[in-house]
């Protein structure tokens, strides 16, 4: 059901606000759903096109060094490979597609790239699958950080959609890693929300 309920986020795009549109998806799915959960950080990040047909499409590729699988095992070094990226002096931008940066630390729900025969993994649920984690300053704890600013939020209230937007959410890194942790031993959750929202939410 949710990886039926996902496709909605290729098929509506919201002009106004420039984001796409997609099924919220509770961490705790995303935990039972993936082929894992790892934390580590970013040392490469490049562009590659694929060719499909007459046309070229730029992705963007990854390079993760692995600290942790939180859940699953795999080797220690992963590539995630997302739609869009730059080439040349062209590219193409897709919204909510989740952006690592060469030198971050992230907490990544990953699920297999079907086009790559396992050589790529590719970020469950686009945006929603990708967690920064931010060190505090001593005395200060460690968080965890997700973007979903550029996600629009389907929501059906008596069969009529509305769009909710997405938010910049916070949470403590212990309880985050706690909840996951629970997830993936149990097959369930309680698909409560990230943690705190907006503009104060990131230390």
């Amino acid at each position: 059901m949710v990886r039926s309920l996902l496709g909605l986020s290729l098929l509506l795009v919201s002009a106004s606000a420039a984001a796409t549109v997609m099924v919220r998806v509770p961490l705790e799915d995303m935990v039972r759903d993936s082929q894992g959960v790892v934390r580590g950080r970013v040392t490469q990040v490049g562009t590659q096109l694929v060719i499909r047909g007459a046309s070229a499409d730029p992705m963007t590729v990854s390079q993760i060094a692995v600290d942790e699988w939180i859940v699953g095992e795999g080797g220690s070094q992963l590539r995630m490979r997302e739609h869009g990226g730059s080439h040349g002096r062209g590219g193409m931008a897709v919204a909510a597609t989740p952006r690592y940066s060469v030198g971050e630390e992230v907490i990544i729900v990953l699920e297999a790239d079907p086009e790559s025969d396992g050589r790529y993994h590719r970020t469950y649920a686009m945006a929603q699958g990708k967690f920064a984690v931010l060190r505090g300053v001593p005395g200060t704890p460690d968080r965890v950080v997700r973007d979903t600013r550029e996600v629009g939020f389907a929501r059906w209230v008596g069969g009529v959609m509305s769009v909710e937007e997405g938010e910049l959410s916070s949470v403590l890194l212990g309880t985050f890693l706690a909840r996951v942790r629970a997830a993936a031993r149990l097959g369930t959750g309680s698909g409560a929300p990230l943690g705190q929202t907006g503009p104060g939410a990131a230390p």
